[in-house]
């Protein structure tokens, strides 16, 4: 695995890519969207990994660009 880049994401989002939860319609068609962006951008199969313990308020996320609770994740692509 090759480091791609570090992002901030909702903690809905992190516990769907992360632990496998389900998510609402929209919630999932906004992560889906997200992800073919990184597909495009040549990140297929992204692994991720959260960087802190705790999630935090954060006015911006790389998901909707709405405030709320996040985490900063790595985004790891396959080589």
């Amino acid at each position: 695995m090759q480091y791609w880049d570090t992002v901030v994401l909702p903690t809905w989002a992190v516990h769907a890519l992360v632990n496998d939860e389900p998510l609402d319609d929209r919630d999932e068609r906004v992560l889906d969207r997200w992800l073919a962006k990184l597909e495009g951008l040549g990140v297929t199969e992204p692994t991720f990994q959260i960087v802190e313990n705790e999630a935090h308020f954060t006015y911006w996320n790389e998901l909707d660009d709405l405030g709320s609770d996040c985490y900063e994740v790595e985004i790891y692509k396959g080589v």
